[in-house]
């Protein structure tokens, strides 16, 4: 789950979002200009006291293997702009079996 504040004032007009294990791209999230716009029209209508609002973005990723320590990690694109977000750190204390 990805939670991103945007001001209301400043929409965004392109949107990413990237879950990557070391270094590798497991799954990418784009949706297309109508979609962002939706998005961005039922916020403003839900935070009309707000200047800014909230979107949420849950990803189900497919099955990967977890055999070495490593950080799943969303990164997520506005406007070209890279944000990245706090991982899921996976840290073995005994080597696992082969």
């Amino acid at each position: 789950m990805t939670h991103i504040l945007s001001p209301l004032d400043l929409p965004f007009r392109k949107l990413s979002l990237e879950l990557r294990w070391r270094g590798n791209v497991l799954q990418r999230v784009t949706p297309d200009d109508e979609q962002i716009a939706n998005m961005q029209a039922a916020a403003r209508h839900e935070a009309s006291e707000s200047k800014a609002w909230h979107l949420n973005a849950a990803v189900i990723v497919q099955p990967f293997v977890v055999d070495q320590n490593g950080t799943l990690r969303a990164h997520v694109f506005l406007d070209g702009e890279e944000l990245v977000g706090n991982g899921l750190e996976f840290r073995f204390t005994e080597s696992p079996p082969p």
